[in-house]
């Protein structure tokens, strides 16, 4: 386990800056959560499912807003009574008062809200799976990093290459270590059972090709 403190310590031993001159614990601190935020993005773009959260609940009949818990990063699955919807872009959708007792998408409202769509005129249950955005750690409760250990080495070491990265002109060796950094994760990654989860874009576009031609 690697607290935010325990990655403080270390990023200074390896910028040798363990008497606390060069750099304070705030700057050290943004430097962790741009590392996190680094190697988060990564996962979601290959292995979304591991930074999922499920959640279940009930829509009253007439009634078609889900709203989640956390702010949305993308949508892996949503499903009214077990039955998985496709998603819609709210350009596609002729009529909005369309009920039926049968749902077949989905489309988002702000960062928060999922709408389904027809409306269902009975109670249906909703089970959904996304990503939510990333959370940045925090000194003052001394919080855990995220994602395995395995990760947290390579936090670190992002982090201090963006430490060294403001106190050089040419930042060619750094770079190189990002990259470094990139692929190290990238395998990890991959040692995980694959998934066929694609994350769709939050500003589809309106073209007509994002239409379930069927349904509407």
């Amino acid at each position: 386990m690697t607290t935010v403190k325990k990655a403080i310590q270390k990023i200074r031993f390896l910028a040798h800056d363990e008497q606390e001159t060069g750099y304070d614990d705030i700057v050290v601190l943004q430097a962790i959560n741009d590392g996190i935020d680094f190697v988060g993005r990564i996962i979601k773009n290959i292995r979304p499912n591991l930074l999922s959260v499920e959640e279940q609940g009930k829509i009253n009949a007439y009634e078609k807003s889900i709203v989640t818990k956390n702010k949305i990063a993308g949508i892996l699955d949503v499903r009214i009574d077990g039955k998985r919807l496709l998603p819609t872009n709210r350009m596609c959708i002729s009529d909005f008062s369309l009920t039926s007792d049968y749902v077949k998408q989905y489309y988002m409202v702000g960062f928060l809200g999922i709408n389904i769509y027809p409306i269902p005129n009975k109670d249906v249950n909703y089970d959904i799976q996304y990503v939510p955005e990333f959370e940045e750690v925090s000194l003052e409760n001394d919080t855990e990093l995220p994602f395995p250990n395995d990760f947290h080495k390579l936090i670190i070491e992002y982090a201090n290459v963006r430490l060294a990265m403001t106190n050089e002109f040419d930042t060619t060796q750094e770079m190189t270590t990002i990259q470094m950094i990139t692929s190290q994760v990238e395998d990890m990654l991959y040692a995980y059972p694959d998934t066929q989860h694609q994350i769709k874009s939050y500003w589809d576009n309106d073209n007509d090709d994002d239409c379930i031609k069927g349904y509407l």
